[in-house]
Parts: structure tokens; C-alpha cells; sequence
């Protein structure tokens, strides 16, 4: 049992895309170009952890829809990443695999998907998690949904209702 995790990481698609996408982030990180070369006069220390950890969120998309170009990773693009990693192991120690820390669809908000949908496509998401290689986890974010939430994600309501996606999630996951 792994009681502690030493993870690179914690990086969320969305939140990442106005600095720079997922793979070039990875890139930047590890001190290669876009071929994945390291940079000439730049010197920068392999890195090790035991994992990598992400946000794959893409708020509005169905995950096999999830299409934000090459360099993107979210839900329905994770194989970039795993790739990505795959090349950058060298440079990036210890991040064969992947947690995908935080994940969901909004129930509220300016995100907020019709329940039936978001059932669907946290469904989709998990199908996309357990295929792809390399990934160990994947965290629903959040259960409950608090007053005020932010990122209302969660898969009961606040008096303990268990939502449509709360069902298709549990499906999901036999």
C-alpha cells in the first residue's frame, strides 16, 4: 500500500490554457523543444517523482469529442499526454503513471451540462481513463455540492440526493 505519492504535477487543462498547452507545459518543464531534444545552453535537472498528476477537464465537450488540438490532454485526448510522458521519461523520472486527480461535469453555473448529459459523459470519461495506458486514477470531483460552489461538480445534492450521474458513475465503475 502506497501511503504517501510524490507526484508531478497537479495541472488542469483548463486552467493551463491561457500559459500554454498540457504538452508544452511538459516540454517547458523537461527543457526540450517541440521534438522532445533537450535545449541547447539550458540546464535543467532531471526531475523524479512517482507519477504525474492531472486536471483532464473539458467543461462543454463529450470526452470522445474532446478534440483541443496535438498538445492538448484532456479527457478525450489523454493519449497525448501518456505519450508525451512516454518520450519525456528520461527527464521526467518516475511519471509512467498517471492520476488523474480531478474530474467532472458541472451541475450549475455557466458549465452547467443538462443531467442526463453529464451522466453520459462522466460514463465516457471513465471508459476513456481505463483504456488508455498508463493511467492509475481517476478522481470524481466533487461528491456534494456545497452552497456557493465554484465548480459545482458533485454527484449529490447538499441535502444528500443521489444525482443521475451519481448512478452512472457507480455503473461505470463495476
Amino acid at each position: 500500500m502506497v501511503l504517501f505519492r510524490r507526484l508531478l504535477g497537479e495541472v488542469s487543462a483548463e486552467r493551463i490554457a491561457k500559459l500554454a498547452s498540457d504538452r508544452k507545459f511538459l516540454r517547458q518543464l523537461a527543457c526540450v523543444d517541440s521534438n522532445y531534444r533537450p535545449l541547447r545552453g539550458k540546464r535543467c535537472p532531471a526531475l523524479t517523482a512517482n507519477g504525474y498528476a492531472h486536471h483532464p477537464y473539458d467543461l462543454d465537450r463529450a470526452p470522445r469529442r474532446s478534440n483541443r488540438g496535438a498538445d492538448s490532454a484532456t479527457i478525450g485526448t489523454l493519449s497525448n499526454l501518456t505519450r508525451a510522458l512516454r518520450k519525456l521519461r528520461g527527464r521526467l523520472k518516475g511519471t509512467r503513471n498517471v492520476y488523474l486527480t480531478e474530474f467532472g461535469y458541472a451541475d450549475s453555473g455557466p458549465h452547467k451540462l443538462p443531467e442526463r448529459t453529464r451522466a453520459a459523459y462522466l460514463k465516457q470519461g471513465v471508459s476513456i481513463a481505463r483504456h488508455t495506458r498508463g493511467i492509475r486514477e481517476l478522481v470524481q470531483y466533487l461528491l456534494i455540492n456545497t452552497r456557493n460552489d465554484p465548480f459545482p461538480t458533485g454527484l449529490l445534492t447538499p441535502s444528500g440526493t443521489m444525482t443521475p450521474s451519481y448512478a452512472a458513475l457507480k455503473a461505470a465503475n463495476r
